[in-house]
């Protein structure tokens, strides 16, 4: 019988992080010359298969930060991640950003049951940043002025590593965008589907693993220029507005 999804909602009223790494090259994405991909030509990392829904935290913040947090957990005590959202107000003259982070449970098995034990460690999935000068046009096509604000939402896909973000129509400076960065360390490593983890898989990650970004979804697909890290399995790039976001591949 399967088990009916709750959702975690979290109200981040302000959260602030540092950001020790720099920002990718300026590009604008509707300026971009990748083709279009449609849905099925596209291969979007998947968290791996579990008997329990995936866990996230949210991460960060100063002192000042105050959360408005509305959890619902499921009977397994963990919190599900259908319709995941995370929101928080975007200010124009003051840095915002959010970290999700996954969240992995270890089994530790010792020479009895007595010395048996489980941990959990979170790991970051993705770290969304607003600089102080970001926010330049609203969904309504008016320029914000400093003090201005805007609710953000971003919205987690359960089975694939796609992240939906709000409003739609919301711009950002072309001299201040955006930032997103994507950590894959917690996808299925079978890239693939093929059911093992082998040499293709890893030639999947060092030259077919992207980027992409979607309009919504009766739109196609188009590959964003990101910087990549192999060694720590990460892409960053710069947002120019806000749209569907995954970390995929193409044949």
């Amino acid at each position: 019988m399967s088990r009916k999804v709750t959702v975690l909602a979290l109200l981040v009223g302000s959260l602030a992080l540092a950001c020790t790494e720099g920002t990718g090259p300026a590009f604008d994405e509707g300026l971009t010359d990748a083709a279009p991909v449609l849905q099925a030509g596209i291969h979007h990392l998947q968290w791996p298969a579990a008997d329990t829904p995936q866990q996230f935290t949210v991460a960060g913040g100063t002192p000042e930060t105050q959360i408005l947090l509305a959890e619902a957990v499921s009977s397994s005590g963990g919190y599900t991640l259908d319709n995941y959202q995370v929101s928080f107000w975007a200010v124009k003259g003051r840095d915002r950003a959010v970290q999700i982070n996954y969240v992995q449970e270890f089994q530790t098995f010792g020479l009895t049951w007595d010395d048996s034990y489980s941990k959990t460690v979170a790991s970051p999935y993705l770290r969304f940043t607003v600089p102080a000068r970001a926010l330049d046009e609203g969904p309504n096509g008016e320029e914000y002025s400093y003090g201005d604000s805007v609710l953000i939402t971003i919205t987690i896909d359960p089975t694939d590593m796609v992240a939906h973000y709000e409003p739609a129509g919301l711009r950002f400076d072309e001299d201040y965008p955006a930032t997103l960065q994507v950590w894959y360390t917690g996808a299925n490593g079978d890239y693939d589907s093929d059911g093992d983890v082998d040499k293709y898989d890893s030639y999947i990650e060092a030259n077919l693993l992207g980027m992409w970004w979607q309009q919504d979804p009766a739109h196609p697909w188009y590959r964003l220029p990101a910087v990549q890290s192999l060694t720590e399995r990460w892409f960053r790039s710069e947002l120019r507005h806000f749209s569907g976001y995954a970390v995929s591949w193409q044949e």
